[in-house]
């Protein structure tokens, strides 16, 4: 019964992020942003500046960065926080991550991007978009141990 819940959690999850890497967003400008969004994220970050806002259906994302971290901050039209996506080099995953990609059918693609998911301040899971020698795109879930949760296509 707990696998079969553990399994339910991670497709949930997998639907909710398909398609939704920063260049599967459409680019907003802020006065598109409803102005709880703009305040809750004011509130967050006062002293980080929104570089953009992305909207994905009801998701807007503010992106931020500090030292060549980008942090994607996403709230829904409410403005309350979903997630936040801390995309990094490849090179500092750490290494029950690495392991858990090279156990994978995708052990030989290369990563394009890395992404950290946070849910509540707590780390909840590693996302990577990965690209193969013929072009081909996906997406692969791992949770916090690095063992593989799920993987799609990706939506670019």
């Amino acid at each position: 019964m707990k696998r079969i819940f553990s399994l339910l959690i991670a497709i949930i999850g997998t639907l909710s992020l398909i398609a939704q890497t920063p260049e599967a967003m459409t680019m907003v400008d802020a006065d598109q942003v409803p102005q709880e969004v703009l305040k809750a994220m004011a509130k967050k970050y006062p002293k980080k500046p929104v570089v953009q806002w992305y909207q994905f259906d009801d998701i807007f994302t503010a992106k931020t960065e500090l030292d060549s971290i980008s942090r994607y901050t996403r709230f829904n039209r409410e403005a309350l926080l979903i997630e936040e996506r801390l995309l990094k080099p490849w090179s500092s995953a750490p290494e029950n991550l690495k392991s858990g990609k090279e156990k994978t059918e995708f052990k030989y693609w290369e990563v394009n991007e890395f992404y950290e998911i946070y849910k509540d301040g707590t780390l909840y899971h590693y996302f990577l978009e990965l690209k193969n020698d013929k072009n081909e795109i996906k997406t692969i879930y791992f949770d916090t141990s690095g063992k593989l949760e799920a993987k799609s296509n990706s939506g670019r």
